[in-house]
């Protein structure tokens, strides 16, 4: 797995791409890893934080062996994983620090993963859909559905959505780092991205609902708009893109006859 990090962030340059980013969040392996809700090794890739980070950091020198040093290689990763037993804030802090360290040149602040709450996505959580939609959700027995979508909310007891949810743990971690820092999650009033960034909270603004929901959102903003994203955080664009195209659906069932 190390090598093959190292062999797609050579294709990436050499494809011709402006720069990778890894994805450290959200119960992906990178962030299994890292997690001691997921890590329950018992060699030197597990236990203390600095073992569970081991693999990225063998995957980042992997990558740079490829790329070299002046190739920007950023990285998304969890400030903290919301979940009991999972990765904390002072723990991210923490390895956001070590990942400045060993060269990283920007870090994008998320959190969560599927398992808490869908609490990296906030907003309306439409189970029927993702039941309809998903196959690690269809193939469950009608058991399972029937409980899910009576009792989902209980069950899987998503978070409120709150407008730039991951800020406090951006600001803590671009205290203690020398490299820009990324905030992403639930921004979608321009006002709050100035304020931001005016506050040394973040040096950038990432969005990404907000751009699928309207692709021209910071043309707006560059032109003097102060209206908010035109994304209401239904959550439908999520719920089918596994299946249909990745766009907009305004919180409607898909018109699958395209009219």
């Amino acid at each position: 797995m190390v090598e093959s990090f190292g062999l797609a962030a050579g294709r990436s340059k050499e494809a011709g791409f402006d720069g990778i980013q890894i994805h450290a969040g959200h119960g992906y392996l990178v962030s299994e890893f890292m997690s001691p809700a997921y890590n329950k090794r018992t060699d030197e890739y597990g236990g203390n934080l600095e073992n569970r980070a081991r693999f990225l950091l063998e995957a980042v020198r992997s990558m740079r062996e490829r790329v070299g040093r002046d190739y920007p290689v950023l990285i998304k990763m969890n400030a903290q994983d919301n979940m009991k037993g999972g990765l904390k804030l002072s723990e991210g802090v923490r390895l956001a620090q070590m990942m400045a360290e060993i060269g990283f040149d920007g870090i994008e602040v998320s959190c969560g993963i599927f398992e808490d709450g869908f609490s990296m996505v906030r907003g309306d959580m439409p189970i029927d859909l993702f039941l309809q939609e998903w196959p690690m959700y269809r193939k469950m027995n009608p058991l399972y559905k029937f409980v899910m979508k009576r009792f989902a909310d209980r069950i899987i007891k998503p978070l409120p959505l709150t407008e730039a949810y991951n800020r406090e743990a951006a600001r803590e971690i671009k205290g203690k780092v020398n490299v820009p820092v990324f905030l992403v999650g639930g921004i979608s009033q321009p006002s709050v991205m100035e304020e931001i960034i005016e506050k040394g909270e973040a040096d950038y603004i990432s969005l990404c609902r907000p751009l699928i929901a309207d692709s021209k959102f910071p043309e707006r903003i560059r032109h003097g708009s102060r209206e908010p994203s035109l994304c209401i955080y239904c959550n439908y664009c999520g719920g089918y893109m596994v299946n249909e195209t990745l766009r907009c659906y305004r919180g409607k069932e898909l018109n699958r006859t395209g009219a």
